[in-house]
């Protein structure tokens, strides 16, 4: 008996050395409305959510125009929180908020995903909030100007 008890823990011990993932899946849902200062048909800001199980990883891309006509993409933020806001920002632009409690914030000036890791120990189902921000500059005038995605639940479970 002894020996069965053993061996469970050993087997338990490198399931989480092993890295077995917290949760097993990811459902998105989003709140709100993107918003730009951007004066054209731009198209809006939105989050691109990936899980991966196997690495207990959780992909983020901030996906936005890459900019025409003088104006250039150059960086890409991304706000995480533990709670759904809703503030006016006026200096992004019309009708633009902030709809996640900015716990986090990342920034990054290329393209490509904000990789998260996730808990490999048991943990409770876990709700964040996230919402991107992207960055241009327009030669015309040195202008910055934003774009804001939409606000995003995430539930993983």
């Amino acid at each position: 008996m002894r020996a069965i008890q053993f061996l469970s823990a050993i087997a338990l011990s490198a399931s989480f050395a092993l890295g077995q993932c917290a949760f097993a899946s990811v459902s998105v849902s989003s709140y709100g409305q993107p918003c730009s200062i951007w004066l054209g048909p731009a198209p809006p800001t939105s989050l691109g959510v990936q899980f991966d199980g196997t690495s207990c990883t959780l992909g983020l891309d901030v996906m936005a125009s890459p900019g025409c006509c003088n104006t250039f993409l150059t960086g890409r933020i991304l706000v995480l929180g533990l709670a759904q806001i809703s503030v006016p920002v006026p200096q992004f632009g019309v009708n633009c908020d902030l709809l996640v409690s900015p716990d986090v914030i990342l920034f990054q000036q290329s393209s490509g995903q904000f990789t998260i890791p996730l808990p490999s120990a048991p943990f409770s189902p876990t709700t964040i909030y996230a919402q991107g921000a992207v960055i241009y500059f327009t030669t015309i005038g040195l202008a910055t100007d934003w774009a804001l995605s939409a606000g995003y639940q995430i539930d993983l479970q």
